[in-house]
């Protein structure tokens, strides 16, 4: 019974249907807060204004993956503050920062665990908000920790593993 109720719940996760009411409800509750006003980087308005024309002319060539203007917050808090990125066909990228600074939670945005509080995220000409199964099967992603559903032993683990290779090979 555990396992199926874990298939379900990863079902709803992977649909995006948690982290949508997730973020309605937090909506809700929270008022947002208008951004410090702060000089931006020559280098960030280009980049910013390089996604936002790749975007505009559905440019999906040099820049496979395009983050404009992501955002999203928790209560009063701003953790990830309109980020515009772009990612060439075959890197690798990272992002770094100090603790706090919102990397996890831009990683999270773009693996489909988190709803994005605002902007925009385009893989290979397939959108996020839109095209979400596409988008999800064509990105990969390593955390540095929780890359195991730990409330799973091995039997349960199991059982939804095969489930979705199942999955995979009915659609397939």
């Amino acid at each position: 019974m555990d396992a199926v109720v874990f298939l379900l719940l990863i079902l709803l996760i992977d649909k995006g249907i948690i982290s949508k009411l997730r973020a309605r409800l937090a909506a809700l509750f929270t008022r947002e807060q208008p951004a410090e006003s702060s000089e931006l980087d020559d280098d960030v308005n280009r980049e910013r204004g390089l996604v936002k024309n790749c975007l505009a002319t559905r440019d999906y060539t040099e820049n496979i993956l395009l983050v404009h203007e992501l955002e999203k917050t928790f209560g009063k808090l701003r953790a990830v503050d309109k980020l515009s990125f772009g990612v060439r066909a075959g890197e690798c990228f990272g992002l770094l920062g100090v603790n706090g600074a919102g990397k996890t939670t831009t990683f999270k945005m773009l693996t489909g665990d988190e709803a994005a509080g605002g902007g925009r995220t385009v893989l290979m000409g397939f959108d996020l908000s839109t095209h979400r199964t596409e988008f999800l099967r064509n990105i990969g992603y390593c955390p540095q920790f929780d890359s195991i559903l730990t409330n799973l032993t091995g039997v349960p683990l199991s059982i939804v593993q095969v489930a979705f290779i199942s999955h995979a090979l009915l659609i397939a």
